[in-house]
């Protein structure tokens, strides 16, 4: 997905909650298949930090698989940091990271959201 089309498919999610900050789609292994800030949002780490944050994201989905067939697929991952929270949402071979700003709560309705708009 290129982050024009990304870009298109991601209005509906900024529209839904103004404290969210950035989406990208990932491989597994944490490769950018597409990205896109909301505008006049900037990046909290250095870009040069930026792939190693993405590779680790889809390590620590490739941890969980050996516990899939017993406590089903991991859908999403939520990490409440504090200047930012970051989800995560498994899309089989995709990732969708979803950064957002503190005291963000609806990640149940995103992960819906991300599904209908059919980014990842």
């Amino acid at each position: 997905m290129d982050d024009r089309t990304l870009e298109t498919k991601a209005e509906a999610v900024f529209e839904f909650d103004k404290k969210i900050r950035f989406i990208a789609v990932l491989t597994t292994e944490g490769e950018v298949l597409g990205q896109v800030f909301r505008p006049g949002v900037v990046s909290l780490e250095p870009e040069s930090d930026t792939k190693m944050i993405y590779m680790k994201a889809g390590i620590a989905f490739g941890m969980t698989s050996p516990m899939d067939k017993y406590h089903g697929r991991v859908k999403s991952v939520v990490m409440n940091r504090e200047k930012v929270v970051v989800m995560c949402f498994n899309h089989g071979s995709k990732i969708v990271l979803v950064s957002a700003e503190p005291g963000f709560e609806n990640v149940d309705e995103l992960g819906r959201l991300i599904q209908e708009a059919g980014i990842g």
